[in-house]
């Protein structure tokens, strides 16, 4: 059997359960070194239905479960030094980074880490939706690859059951590493792809001039998800305008099987904010509905990276200053009187424009 560790400081050696199972679909490639090398399995805890890839692991190979409570970055170090062949990374993801304990890990937080004291650096392999894709996908497995010394691998799309459009095969790499053996017996069985938010951006507003938004205008800001949720309520995201936090509100009605949410905020007097409207980080709140994935009714993964602010949406909602053209000035007190004249002067105090 293999052995879930409940500590991360001890890290030890022990073989798992047959793995002939997976062995038949396995390309030919694959030999039994595989199954000889020690390996650590890193889960987060949020991910559907986990105890049936978490159930059957391959021999020698060790389990840690991520929890919101769980310190990431001290376990990562121990793992690094923990004499493992190879890590494995199961949670949802998004370009350039995995959700491990409730937050999006990037390449820094594993660029900051001391690399192996080994001779041979362990190779990490992300089990999560898009972490390699498009270009900040490619920055995330090349700058840990850079960082650590192993291989690493990634998927530039989803995860999981092919009948849902995902795959178990790793299609990015940091180096020409070959095959990438699964270490979850239950792969095959699982009826589910690691989905989640995978971009959240402002979309277009209504009664925008010259990329400033005034008193009734409304932002629209889409949420994109890799499959298909459910929606019913009135769910709200959190904006940033001017250093206030407001909420934007989903209230198109209940919807099945979207990809796509569009949240609305319609902007009031005495908002300024000359850098932009900027979203924030997992800002996401259900307010009463529920966003849930449409194959297997659970609650979707609603984590996502904060949007900086966006110049192309500036907040400016003061009167305009009242300006005048003066024509001439009469001086009716005092020494001087007429009209004064440009380069003239006067000693009325009281000038009427």
């Amino acid at each position: 059997m293999h052995k879930e560790i409940s500590d991360p400081v001890n890290l030890t050696v022990l073989s798992g359960r047959d793995f002939l199972r997976s062995a038949s679909w396995m390309p030919d490639r694959v030999t039994l070194k595989s199954w000889r090398e020690r390996s650590l399995v890193i889960a987060d805890t949020g991910v559907e239905d986990i105890d049936l890839l978490l159930g059957q692991l391959a021999p020698g190979t060790d389990l840690w479960r991520i929890e919101s409570s769980t310190d990431v970055g001290s376990l990562l170090e121990k793992a690094l030094s923990g004499g493992y062949d190879r890590l494995h990374f199961l949670g949802h993801g998004e370009p350039g980074a995995i959700t491990l304990g409730g937050r999006p890990l990037r390449v820094d937080d594993f660029t900051v880490l001391p690399a192996s004291e080994s001779a041979s650096a362990p190779s990490l392999h992300f089990w999560s939706c898009l972490t390699g894709a498009g270009a900040k996908g490619r920055a995330f497995v090349d700058g840990v690859a850079k960082a650590l010394g192993g291989v690493v691998t990634a998927f530039s799309g989803l995860v999981g059951a092919e009948s849902k459009g995902g795959s178990w095969l790793p299609d990015v790499f940091s180096h020409q590493s070959g095959f990438v053996a699964v270490p979850f017996s239950g792969a095959l069985d699982y009826g589910y792809t690691l989905a989640t938010v995978s971009t959240v951006a402002i979309t277009g507003a209504t009664g925008i001039q010259n990329s400033t938004l005034n008193a009734g205008d409304v932002v629209r800001v889409t949420v994109t998800f890799d499959a298909g949720v459910d929606v019913t309520g009135s769910p709200q995201l959190a904006l940033t305008i001017g250093g206030a936090t407001v909420n934007a509100v989903y209230n198109v009605g209940d919807a099945t099987n979207v990809t796509t949410i569009v949240f609305e905020y319609t902007i009031i007097a005495d908002q300024t904010d000359v850098d932009g409207i900027s979203i924030d980080v997992n800002g996401i709140t259900l307010n009463g509905g529920t966003i849930k994935d449409t194959t297997t009714l659970i609650d979707s993964v609603l984590t996502y990276a904060a949007v900086d602010a966006n110049a192309g949406y500036l907040v400016d909602t003061a009167a305009p200053a009242t300006t005048a053209e003066v024509t001439g000035v009469a001086d009716n007190a005092g020494y001087i009187t007429g009209n004064v004249t440009t380069g003239g002067v006067t000693d009325d105090t009281t000038l009427v424009l």
